[in-house]
């Protein structure tokens, strides 16, 4: 619960109503009923009906809250549904008398929610933007370099971001590669002393804390981030980009029968054919499925999950279209049908 006190004072003759204090910081956008705002009204205002008048930042100008009895009113979407705004109260008898607040704003903060077991953890931004477990591993590897003054390498798997690889290159790092699974991404990190590790699933761990995964910990550190550096996450992420690009990554999961894995098996993994490319190709790797190096700094991968019956691609590139391209024809090489997009 949040307390307001309005107070009356007196100037030049007339009687202004200053909300104290006159900024709001409020639960998490989108949220419903994260808070209660308790306003202790002036006397003067006593028996009047007292309504709650919100603009949000884009100008949208919901329905009035009518506060109860004692002063109060729940917090919901009128508020919450904007990252910002502003608010007065106004205060009204029978007959006709109209009092007014000075007006005050509030804001509402970033959602750091965890699954159940708490290993992983998902992100909306202050914008509403979902940031991919990519986006916090490469925010996250920044603010430490940066910010922190940490110093080292940084650890993912082969289906995780290579935005990784260019922070660590402009800092003199180097970002190792891993097969799928937390296990191979702690034991590089103890090998290679790297200050961070993850996977684009959402689990990563820190130096220095345990060698699993800890979303409550990787949240913590968001939240010091935005402390540090007095920006919000989409600022930060915004900076990022500017100074190392962008690169969209497509995934996508295929169901199979026994027999389709077979085939699927055979060509992969034991006769190694890979469809015919737009692109030039680098390399091509088979230590945890079977992922293609483009030479522009793209690369593609198709590899079984080891929890799930299920074929799993992933294309990063630059550009959207590219890596949705790359994925059909991957697609259609395979005969794969009907992909559960992620």
């Amino acid at each position: 619960m949040m307390h307001i006190e309005i107070a009356a004072r007196q100037l030049a003759g007339c009687t202004d109503f200053v909300p104290q204090p006159a900024r709001l910081h409020l639960g998490s956008q989108n949220a419903q009923g994260v808070d209660t705002l308790a306003f202790a009204l002036p006397a003067a205002w006593a028996g009047m009906s007292v309504t709650l008048h919100i603009q949000q930042a884009d100008g949208v100008l919901p329905t009035p809250l009518l506060l109860d009895s004692q002063g109060r009113v729940a917090v919901d979407r009128r508020l919450t549904a904007a990252t910002a705004g502003r608010w007065m109260l106004t205060a009204t008898d029978g007959d006709g008398y109209t009092a007014y607040t000075q007006p005050g704003s509030y804001d509402t903060c970033e959602i750091l929610p965890t699954d159940g077991d708490a290993d992983r953890i998902g992100v909306i931004d202050d914008t509403g933007r979902f940031l991919h477990p990519n986006d916090i591993l490469v925010l996250l590897y920044y603010y430490l370099v940066k910010y922190k003054g940490w110093s080292g390498p940084v650890v993912r798997n082969i289906s995780t971001t290579h935005m990784l690889d260019r922070v660590a290159e402009s800092f003199g790092q180097t970002c190792y590669e891993v097969p799928v699974g937390f296990k191979y991404i702690s034991k590089k990190m103890s090998e290679t002393g790297a200050i961070i590790g993850g996977e684009s699933s959402g689990g990563l761990t820190i130096q220095g804390h345990i060698h699993g995964k800890d979303g409550v910990y990787a949240a913590c550190l968001l939240v010091e981030m935005i402390a540090v550096t007095g920006k919000k996450l989409s600022e930060i992420y915004r900076s990022i980009r500017e100074i190392y690009g962008s690169l969209y990554m497509e995934e996508r999961s295929y169901t199979f029968t026994p027999e389709k894995k077979e085939e699927l098996n055979t060509l992969l993994m034991e006769e190694r054919k890979v469809p015919s490319l737009p692109f030039p190709v680098s390399r091509i790797s088979y230590e945890d499925g079977c992922k293609v190096y483009l030479e522009n700094g793209g690369w593609i991968s198709a590899r079984f999950s080891g929890t799930e019956p299920l074929l799993r691609i992933f294309c990063e590139m630059e550009d959207r279209e590219d890596a949705v391209r790359l994925c059909r024809i991957f697609e259609d090489f395979l005969g794969l049908k009907s992909p559960e997009h992620f």
